[in-house]
């Protein structure tokens, strides 16, 4: 079974489970840690998705930006299709946010994708209110299929192979 197949098992064993609920996959060398903040029979909300895994352990910054690339060309199903906004060479790492973030008249809400040498991919939601200076991180609300989908897309063994394999 794969990573989707055991996250949505996991979940559909455990609809209404106490919440916040932490959903944890190991897989081989890959691990998805999701944390709901609640869980019905078609949907659910999460304030933290990380994917930890040894294929990103030694990824160069051309890599990460090579995975973003692909990772933005899958993710177009969100609330808003997520680009990738910066780089950072010391870490090395890529961030990536939504393109065309929700706009409501006192807030802005967005998508942020972490991809992190050393091991890790990592999903969050934030607003920030626009009288403030700071963001403050908010629930990822999906459904269930969208959920599987996302963790299908983020599943280092569905990434090109390609990508990571390249000296």
């Amino acid at each position: 079974m794969g990573l989707k197949e055991d996250a949505l098992r996991q979940i559909q064993q455990n609809t209404r489970p106490p919440t916040p609920w932490l959903l944890r996959v190991p897989q081989g060398d890959t691990t998805l840690e999701c944390n709901f903040t609640a869980v019905e029979s078609l949907a659910g909300a999460f304030d933290g998705f990380e994917i930890t895994t040894t294929q990103l352990a030694t990824a160069t910054m051309d890599q990460l930006r090579e995975l973003g690339k692909a990772l933005e060309e899958r993710l177009t199903y969100l609330l808003e299709p997520i680009h990738l906004l910066e780089e950072d060479p010391q870490g090395p790492s890529v961030m990536m946010r939504s393109a065309k973030p929700q706009q409501e008249p006192q807030a802005v809400q967005y998508y942020e994708l972490l991809l992190k040498t050393g091991g890790s991919l990592s999903l969050k939601r934030y607003r920030k209110e626009k009288t403030q200076t700071h963001r403050h991180p908010i629930a990822c609300q999906m459904t269930l299929e969208v959920f599987g989908r996302l963790v299908d897309d983020l599943d280092p063994d569905n990434w090109p192979t390609d990508i990571l394999n390249q000296p």
